[in-house]
């Protein structure tokens, strides 16, 4: 689809449905506000849910639908049996469906592994790495640690032949451990790892990891991880290192930020209301927007979305954010001018640059990556 506000074409990269913010955890970082919330999504929404994704023309040759928000694992797997046929009755293109959980990993049972490889759904599980980093923040609503009982999901899962990618939230405590992280992922043949940074959204109160000493401490755990990484025959995929190194071997235009184009992340909640730009906006409140929804699968289509008049305001305010970091940031081929979500939760506005999560995730490590493959090309060329 050519969009309608001066974009290139773009086709909707990914789905998010959000079928219940509960979760059955109260990790300490988490910035979800409805986490203790019973609400979920039902069947009749469900069904227009899928039917707006399967009749809009933003769909391209394959659709990629990722069950997010509180825990999803929290709904019975019964709830995901009838979802997936309703999936299949409201696809009769038989378009191509790549499916995904993200999940804390306490509520996996053999039931759960059965129905994932019938589905040949990918999963994404929360860890953060060995159990005195993981306890300090992932904890239930007692306070104990969740590491044993996130471990059992994990070993379930790959007793059945499911390879996760782990999502591994960095606070300082981790940072200062980079061996034990990697030690962690080798023990546990983990083969893909994504490193998010502690970062402010919505609920928080003050950013973490916002100082010097952090920024030097991030720029010294990569630095480490690298070196780790050299020494090792058959390394864990590292998003956050190999992605870029990717990108800079063979980056031939600016990378577009899907979290700040329209329409390329579409999200929806238990209500059947959709949203646009960073997937957790759809849960956040403002006191200048009230909220992000941008209209609702019972009385909108996705494309009515670029003519509704909340999205055309706060649109105008993030592209004036892009235009910033693009006409001021030495980084913006890497970032394509950031998410407006950070934006909004660091500097109170869309219509900004650089935040702390930029600094750190995203410069901070493109020096790091660039300096590490200049040593490497120039190890080359010295020779033995």
């Amino acid at each position: 689809m050519s969009d309608q506000l001066g974009f290139l074409p773009v086709y909707t990269q990914e789905f998010i449905i959000q079928p219940t913010s509960l979760c059955n955890i109260n990790c300490r970082y988490c910035y979800l506000p409805d986490r203790l919330s019973p609400r979920s999504i039902d069947a009749r929404t469900l069904a227009r849910v899928f039917a707006a994704i399967f009749t809009s023309s933003l769909v391209g040759e394959r659709v990629r639908i990722v069950w997010h928000a509180g825990e999803p694992m929290t709904l019975p797997l019964s709830f995901y049996a009838e979802a997936y046929r309703l999936m299949d009755l409201a696809n009769p293109r038989q378009i191509p469906v790549e499916s995904v959980f993200q999940t804390n990993g306490t509520r996996l049972t053999q039931a759960w592994c059965d129905f994932i490889n019938a589905r040949q759904i990918q999963i994404g599980i929360s860890l953060d790495g060995p159990q005195a980093i993981h306890d300090a923040n992932r904890v239930d609503r007692q306070g104990r640690g969740t590491f044993a009982r996130a471990m059992r999901g994990l070993d379930l899962l790959q007793r059945n032949g499911i390879d996760p990618v782990v999502l591994m939230v960095l606070t300082r405590q981790a940072l200062d451990a980079p061996d034990a992280l990697w030690q962690f992922l080798l023990e546990h043949r983990l083969t893909s790892v994504a490193f998010l940074l502690e970062e402010a959204l919505d609920t928080a109160h003050e950013i973490p990891l916002r100082s010097a000493a952090d920024r030097q401490r991030y720029r010294a755990f990569l630095q480490r991880i690298l070196t780790l990484r050299e020494s090792c025959a058959h390394p864990p995929f590292v998003r956050e290192i190999d992605g870029l190194i990717d990108r800079i071997k063979y980056l031939t235009h600016p990378v577009r930020a899907q979290a700040n184009i329209p329409l390329a992340v579409i999200s929806f909640d238990c209500e059947g209301n959709i949203s646009t730009f960073s997937p957790e906006l759809l849960t956040q409140s403002h006191p200048r927007y009230q909220n992000f929804w941008f209209g609702n699968v019972f009385e909108n289509s996705l494309e009515e979305l670029l003519n509704h008049p909340h999205f055309r305001v706060l649109n105008a305010e993030v592209q004036r954010g892009v235009a910033r970091c693009r006409e001021t940031c030495a980084y913006f081929l890497f970032c394509g001018g950031g998410s407006p979500a950070n934006k909004l939760s660091e500097n109170g506005t869309f219509a900004s640059s650089e935040t702390v999560h930029c600094a750190l995730h995203i410069q901070t490590t493109t020096d790091v990556v660039l300096n590490y493959l200049e040593h490497s090309i120039e190890s080359v060329q010295e020779g033995p």
